[in-house]
């Protein structure tokens, strides 16, 4: 529906709720606070992406921006590119039950095999305890170990794309660790500007081989996770995959996944806003041992696309334990 101002109305709203119907895979309950929206229609057509508004401010007519979709961390904004069909916004007073960027992740059911998470902790080498979580399955046949998005923009181990991996992957007999950065949750620390989180990555594979001695651990890292992981060393690695990585925590030459005879995998979105495929494809063509896979109709934050992501890397870890 439109909402029609008039030149010197605003909306000023504490509570305005907002439901984006996409008569597909993803459904969402948004949550707009304290957000000026100023004079102007905005109509939302097939394939064009949301943009981001800055909070509190008000947005000219003229002015390209539409609205943004706050949630409780900045790094859960949905920014995505919507789906086949037209964008229908429906203000409404007041919905039940607030749903964020995670909630909009489907919790798999877990077979009964696979156990329970078990939390655990590890010390790192700069002497800073970090907080964990990890499943084996029972036949486990390789050990991943999932690091998280940028902490400063809230990203943790519970973020919507390492969730999806951490209940994904024990179903596939992958056992999985994730952790916290320092200074996240409850691990110890500060945040290192990831240098310092290299270390945190390096010490969560040898907390990983301890769990798991004898089997092959991988590497899985999503965005800043992503760049802190390609960019450690370790001797217990099999494999890397990184997941949106923006590639930029080192120079892509410097990281040592790309210089490796150990395989990796990079999963890029379709429309990751912050390194697009062909970005990628021209950066890591020097790499080697390394592959590309195209995340379709993906963007940076993956909502609704945490499946095939799931997928993508279990399929990657059989073959590289087969091999």
């Amino acid at each position: 529906v439109d909402v029609a101002l008039t030149q010197d109305e605003e909306i000023i709203t504490v509570y305005f709720n907002l439901i984006s119907v996409f008569w597909a895979e993803q459904n969402l309950v948004a949550f707009l606070c304290a957000t000026n929206i100023g004079p102007g229609s905005y109509h939302f057509t097939p394939h064009q992406p949301f943009l981001l508004l800055g909070r509190s401010r008000d947005q000219d007519a003229s002015a390209a921006s539409p609205f943004s979709l706050i949630c409780r961390h900045s790094n859960e904004d949905a920014v995505m590119q919507h789906l086949d069909r037209a964008f229908r916004i429906l203000p409404v007073g007041f919905v039940v039950r607030f749903f964020n960027h995670k909630r909009t992740v489907p919790f798999l059911a877990m077979n009964a095999d696979v156990g329970s998470p078990q939390m655990t902790s590890f010390e790192t080498s700069d002497g800073h305890i970090l907080e964990a979580e990890y499943l084996i399955p029972p036949e486990i046949k390789a050990m991943a170990v999932l690091s998280h998005p940028h902490p400063l923009y809230g990203g943790e181990m519970r973020n919507n794309v390492v969730q999806s991996l951490f209940e994904c992957l024990p179903q596939a007999s992958i056992g999985a660790l994730r952790y916290n950065f320092r200074g996240v949750g409850q691990s110890e620390g500060i945040h290192g500007q990831g240098k310092s989180e290299t270390i945190d990555a390096s010490d969560a594979f040898t907390r990983a081989s301890q769990l798991a001695e004898g089997i092959p651990i991988i590497s899985v890292g999503y965005s800043f996770g992503a760049d802190v992981s390609l960019s450690v060393e370790h001797s217990n690695l099999a494999a890397w995959v990184g997941v949106a990585s923006p590639l930029a925590l080192l120079e892509p030459e410097q990281m040592p996944a790309g210089h490796d005879d150990r395989p990796t995998l990079l999963l890029v979105p379709q429309h990751d806003q912050y390194r697009s495929p062909e970005e990628a494809t021209s950066i890591c063509r020097p790499w080697v041992a390394t592959s590309l896979l195209v995340i379709d109709g993906g963007d940076h934050f993956l909502m609704g696309r945490t499946g095939p992501v799931s997928d993508a890397t279990a399929a990657f870890i059989s073959e590289v334990v087969a091999s």
